[in-house]
């Protein structure tokens, strides 16, 4: 049986997701991020959160709310994503 990685499960995710390191870097996003924001994955991984879309995801509120749930291994709700999400949108 062949070896599964798990950002492999993570590509078939019709949400876009990223994976981020401690210090907010990408160390992965799947193509439904990459194509509901409008990015290159060559243009993404590697790069700190907030420098994506030219400063566009520089929120202070997302930023807040990713490093007090990072360290916690826990997820962002929906109703806290919702209103960084409409920055975005208006961004």
């Amino acid at each position: 049986m062949r070896k599964v990685d798990p950002l492999d499960i993570v590509e078939t995710v019709r949400e876009g997701l990223l994976v981020l390191e401690p210090d907010l870097t990408i160390r992965f996003a799947n193509r439904s991020f990459c194509d509901k924001f409008s990015v290159a994955p060559e243009h993404t991984v590697g790069r700190k959160l907030y420098e994506l879309g030219n400063g566009q995801w520089d929120i202070p509120e997302l930023r807040s709310l990713i490093e007090t749930v990072l360290p916690e291994h826990e997820t962002i709700e929906p109703s806290k994503w919702t209103a960084c999400s409409r920055r975005l949108d208006d961004g």
